[in-house]
């Protein structure tokens, strides 16, 4: 099952990601100006930017058309738009083993899953969230990001290279910043 000799955990099976693909957090650094908020460091201050995002338009068209941040229905990547790097931020790994109390655990099924789906749960009952956005692919949901209908989302260290140049080309003043967010910076 694992890679074991003679009884011994020697190492751990890759599930599905490569080890390179940790969730970044990319940030339209332009709305977060518009909105007057610094760089999101911890879930709590996520949370505020995404609420700003939706309901202080950041976009500046005098209209409620933005979402606080971008999510589909994929849990874990690699790719972009997902929530594992939401999941992260509660100190939830999706699809990863983690140590915890000495042991190795399966960071899906982990009780700081329950607080990321809880904040999920709020944050769309606030309309925080797209109503639809479990049923929409990733690819679906990053056209957003070059309509400028959102601002925030998480992906893999290529994404900036997909639909954020995209939108930069439709808007030269589109400003995007990229942050390493993981559990331990944000818990």
């Amino acid at each position: 099952m694992f890679s074991m000799y003679k009884g011994k955990l020697l190492g751990l099976p890759i599930n599905g990601n490569q080890p390179d693909n940790g969730d970044l957090l990319l940030v339209r650094k332009d709305w977060l100006d518009n909105v007057g908020l610094g760089v999101p460091k911890t879930m709590d201050e996520f949370y505020t930017v995404a609420k700003a995002f939706r309901e202080n338009d950041p976009n500046k068209n005098g209209k409620k058309d933005t979402w606080g941040f971008a999510a589909s229905n994929e849990l874990g990547g690699p790719i972009f738009c997902d929530l594992a790097g939401f999941f992260n931020g509660y100190g939830a790994f999706i699809n990863t083993w983690v140590e915890k109390n000495g042991a190795l655990v399966w960071g899906t099924v982990q009780p700081e899953a329950k607080d990321a789906l809880l904040m999920l749960q709020k944050m769309y009952k606030e309309d925080i969230i797209s109503k639809d956005f479990t049923i929409k692919t990733c690819w679906e949901v990053a056209d957003l990001i070059v309509s400028e209908d959102v601002g925030m989302f998480f992906g893999v260290f290529w994404a900036p290279l997909f639909k954020v140049i995209d939108n930069i080309k439709a808007n030269p003043n589109a400003e995007w910043v990229i942050v390493l967010f993981t559990g331990k910076i944000c818990r």
